[in-house]
């Protein structure tokens, strides 16, 4: 109960920060819309538009002002401006490529907001001997652990239906994965989602 409490605590501050990037964001395009329509003229390089970078500073500021926020290792922290700013990557591709659908990061409720990456596998978060080590959060029992192959990159914990979840992504080389196409084949190509349970081909 202890460690789930902190976990949530971690993650309600992580919601809060992700919720004031956002009206950061908001707020900085309303005011380069208003300031494109006072001068039309004014080129683009005048406006400043917030960045990753912008972000991160940000970021230390709202967590000097969060007692909650401060207790969150600053990787973590870092990483909600990193999701941020790839959602607004996104939106900004879909409009220059003329795809309908795509919005910006908007504000979301507590309970759409399920996890926290630690970005970088190693001194902050590691798993050893079936135990999963979280820096500013302690050591976790894991059951059901299955040993990731290839080099570990991130550590993502994840609540659902009632339980917490690490997820572990890892590079691997492609030779390791599949066996190289012989020369000689002429088979034609297949795909095949590797996550599927079954599958079912007609």
């Amino acid at each position: 109960p202890g460690q789930h409490d902190r976990l949530m605590m971690w993650l309600g501050a992580c919601w809060r920060l992700r919720d004031a990037l956002v009206a950061d964001r908001q707020k900085n395009r309303k005011e380069n819309k208003v300031a494109r329509q006072r001068d039309p003229e004014a080129p683009e390089v005048m406006l400043h538009y917030l960045n990753r970078a912008d972000q991160y500073k940000a970021v230390t500021e709202y967590a000097r002002r969060d007692t909650a926020l401060s207790k969150v290792h600053s990787q973590v922290r870092q990483n909600v401006a990193v999701r941020v700013d790839e959602g607004y990557k996104r939106f900004f591709e879909a409009v220059k490529e003329g795809r309908s659908g795509v919005k910006p990061p908007k504000f979301i409720e507590f309970k759409k907001y399920r996890s926290i990456t630690y970005p970088q596998y190693g001194s902050a978060a590691h798993i050893r001997n079936n135990k999963l080590y979280l820096s500013g959060l302690g050591e976790f029992v894991i059951y059901g652990y299955r040993k990731a192959r290839g080099r570990k990159k991130t550590v993502t914990i994840k609540f659902k239906q009632g339980r917490w979840h690490c997820i572990v992504t890892a590079e691997m080389q492609e030779k390791d994965i599949a066996a190289p196409v012989r020369t000689d084949d002429t088979r034609p190509d297949a795909g095949i989602d590797t996550g599927l349970e079954k599958l079912m081909a007609d």
